[in-house]
């Protein structure tokens, strides 16, 4: 099965027929190697070595794992036996699998097929590592998460997650933050890692993120042996901004119970979603940066996030730029239900 070829179809409110699948012929080769290196606690012959390609829709969050999955042998070696794989960018993961709980990775590699078997490759593993940190508020010199506003509060709803750069289906872990802002992520796989916060207390955007005294780039940190001694810093700013504006109908009427999604630029890192009142207006405290906003008139497919429907009513949206501590109002024209660009 080739991705790259694969294409995009819109299931909308009718049923769809005629809809032609091709089938095509290709080369597909086989794979085997030798996993080397050790991860204390973590015996090979207890783990798994799986192999998906780049960008597949896996997930990490369970005890099942999609791609295709084999065992190590006691002596290190793998070998996916009768699979075949087509050529391709691919990830193959040593990962140790517990009942009852998320499967842990040790070690990934990528992997490129070209146009013959893929034989004694390497992948190495290395012994985990700890991270520590502390989420921090600009300007204070110690905050009490714990009697900041929100039920349940920021040591509740506030986390540090990790996952491997460019790829945020495979998150191997997260971690809560104590009263103090501290926190410390076990057993992470030295790499190369793109740093998530979810649950911002109330009020707040992340400033910056660093590892020791370098600044993450993109939000990137990059994880070996010696960069797991220094501290990540996640500086918290309360100098958020604001976006607000009214929604109005085609017809110019306020567009009452309207959705409004906000979208970053480039979209995918962040997003929000409010409702106009009765009279179509709308207020959204929002972390500085660019913006892209739409209104919808039904709130599901306000919800879908459908990247080839936006850019469809990519003209119907609006573009602000937010700085700290600023606002900025917009008018918006609310995209009726199940239309389609024109």
């Amino acid at each position: 099965m080739d991705q790259a070829s694969a294409k995009a179809i819109r299931v909308q409110h009718d049923d769809i027929s005629n809809l032609d699948i091709s089938l095509v012929k290709t080369q597909a080769f086989r794979v085997s190697g030798r996993v080397t290196g050790i991860a204390p606690g973590h015996f090979l012959d207890q783990c798994r070595v799986t192999l998906a390609p780049v960008g597949a829709l896996v997930s990490m969050n369970g005890p099942q794992f999609q791609g295709t999955t084999v065992q190590i042998g006691n002596d290190g070696t793998f070998d996916f036996g009768g699979a075949r794989f087509p050529p391709g960018e691919y990830y193959y993961l040593a990962v140790a699998a517990f009942a009852g709980r998320s499967n842990l990775v040790l070690a990934r590699e990528r992997l490129t097929i070209a146009d013959r078997d893929v034989k004694n490759s390497v992948l190495p593993l290395q012994p985990l590592v700890q991270l520590h940190g502390k989420f921090v508020v600009e300007g204070e010199p110690q905050t009490d998460f714990s009697k900041l506003p929100g039920v349940p509060p920021p040591t509740v709803t506030t986390r540090l997650g990790l996952s491997f750069e460019g790829d945020a289906t495979w998150g191997p872990t997260s971690s809560n933050i104590k009263s103090d802002g501290s926190f410390t992520i076990g057993e992470v796989a030295p790499g190369t890692y793109d740093v998530h916060v979810s649950g911002n207390p109330g009020g707040t955007w992340v400033k910056s993120i660093r590892l020791g005294s370098r600044e993450a780039a993109g939000g990137v940190i990059d994880v070996t042996g010696a960069s797991a001694a220094e501290p990540i810093q996640v500086l918290l700013s309360r100098s958020m901004g604001a976006i607000d504006g009214i929604v109005r109908t085609k017809s110019g009427a306020p567009a009452a119970g309207s959705t409004v999604i906000i979208l970053s630029v480039p979209l995918g890192k962040t997003s929000a979603l409010t409702g106009a009142d009765a009279n179509g207006e709308f207020t959204m405290p929002i972390a500085p940066g660019q913006y892209r906003i739409y209104a919808w008139e039904d709130l599901l497919e306000a919800q879908r996030y459908d990247p080839s429907l936006l850019k469809d009513h990519e003209g119907e949206s609006v573009t602000v730029t937010i700085r700290e501590g600023s606002s900025e109002r917009v008018t918006l024209t609310a995209i009726p239900s199940g239309s389609d660009a024109q």
